[in-house]
Formats: C-alpha cells, sequence, structure tokens
C-alpha cells in the first residue's frame, strides 16, 4: 500500500475512530458499530477500507471475525514525515 493510499485512507474521520478503537485490542464488527452508533453496513464499508490499506486484520472466532489495528505501516508514514521536518536542515 502506498503513502498516498494510507493518508487518504487516514484523511476519513470514521477510520480514525476504530482505529482508535481496536488500539485497546480486537472487537467485532458488531460491538464496533455499538460503540461508534453506526449503521453494520457503514461500519463493514471502513473496515473493508482499513483493511486495504494494511492498517487491520482480522481473525476468526467461531462465526464471527475479530479485528485487530496492525499499525506497523505507520511506521513509514511517520518516518516520511520526520523526513520533511528535517528535510532543510539536511542539506546545510
Amino acid at each position: 500500500m502506498s503513502l498516498q493510499k494510507t493518508i487518504a485512507v487516514l484523511a476519513n474521520e470514521e477510520n480514525r475512530k476504530i482505529l482508535e478503537m481496536l488500539r485497546n485490542g480486537p472487537l467485532a464488527a458488531g460491538a464496533i458499530a455499538q460503540k461508534l452508533q453506526m449503521s453494520p453496513a457503514a461500519v463493514s464499508y471502513h473496515l473493508a477500507k482499513l483493511k486495504q490499506a494494511g492498517l487491520l486484520y482480522e481473525t476468526r472466532r467461531g462465526n464471527f471475525l475479530d479485528y485487530e489495528a496492525d499499525l506497523t505501516l505507520l511506521d513509514e508514514l511517520v518516518a516520511w514525515v520526520s523526513g520533511l521536518k528535517g528535510g532543510k536542515n539536511d542539506e546545510a
């Protein structure tokens, strides 16, 4: 996943709310929908975007899927942003 696509997914407030919830541990889609007062269809849409961006993974628990944040991809984003902040000073 490119940084551009990751940033686009993170630009969405609902996606960020879901990631913030999942950093505390895995949750099923129904629990996410209930906590955020969103429709199951809306949650499924956002979970699919986050999964496509490589920011979460799912684990099967019986008939249910638990979703968990995978924030390792953000290390690349943080490194890129840090490089922007120090870019001009590095050339001097």
